[in-house]
């Protein structure tokens, strides 16, 4: 068939290449406006994501900071331990200084002059030294045989030393003594 009214198919033929064009156009905008939405969110995630990330890094060296505080602290306790487990020995040792400075002033004859009282603590605990001035050797081995059977605390003592010398501006003759006795189970300090 032949198409006499050509200029009806062209003019058809054009609205539809326009009508194409237009929709297309159109899909192409809307296309456009959601490519920008969506960047839109995407840029305004990455940026949550930046602080979000910030505020973790931030966070991370404030615990990092607090976890090095803490090592230095438990550093510190662990350094200051000994002195706190002496001082709580020594603590509970005051009641047992008193018990021994008590049954030394009670055991003691009214004739025998202690000059010094010392201790040294040692691995094998405390020892007392106990040096004076006596009448006679015998009241001070009475003095020791005391404080070996009568005191709670003490172990067996041991005579160091024992002379018999002239003190001026005395009666007669006295006997300096210096005896050691080891205290049972006490720990703590020295003893001046």
């Amino acid at each position: 068939m032949i198409n006499i009214n050509l200029i009806a198919e062209r003019r058809a033929l054009k609205l539809r290449q326009a009508s194409t064009l237009r929709w297309s156009g159109f899909g192409l905008m809307v296309l456009l406006v959601l490519m920008v939405v969506l960047n839109g969110f995407a840029l305004q995630d990455w940026h949550t994501n930046r602080r979000d990330l910030a505020n973790i890094t931030t966070e991370q060296q404030r615990k990092l900071q607090e976890r090095a505080a803490l090592t230095a602290d438990e550093r510190e306790i662990a350094h200051k331990w000994p002195i706190v487990y002496l001082l709580d020995q020594v603590h509970l040792s005051v009641g047992a200084w008193m018990t021994i400075m008590a049954d030394v002033s009670r055991m003691e004859p009214g004739s025998i002059y202690l000059v010094s009282l010392n201790s040294t603590s040692a691995k094998e605990g405390i020892t007392l030294r106990f040096s004076g001035l006596g009448p006679d050797p015998q009241t001070v081995g009475k003095f020791m045989y005391a404080i070996n059977n009568q005191a709670e605390w003490a172990a067996t003592s041991k005579l160091n030393t024992i002379s018999s010398e002239r003190i001026p501006n005395s009666e007669g003759t006295q006997v300096r003594f210096d005896f050691t006795t080891q205290v049972k189970g006490m720990l703590g300090g020295d003893l001046q």
